[in-house]
């Protein structure tokens, strides 16, 4: 069974976060887990 995992963009005015770090994506994907990120989904972000 394949797990798939998406990661939203934020919608809340004034509001900066994103789900997941680019490095849990990595530890899912080598894990087998799909992760899909939707387009813009980190896009205010300007620190990690």
């Amino acid at each position: 069974m394949s797990i798939k995992i998406a990661v939203l963009k934020e919608t809340d005015p004034g509001k900066r976060r994103v789900a997941m770090v680019p490095g849990v994506v990595d530890q899912l994907t080598h894990l087998g887990a799909e992760v899909a990120i939707q387009s813009g989904a980190g896009d205010a972000v300007t620190t990690w």
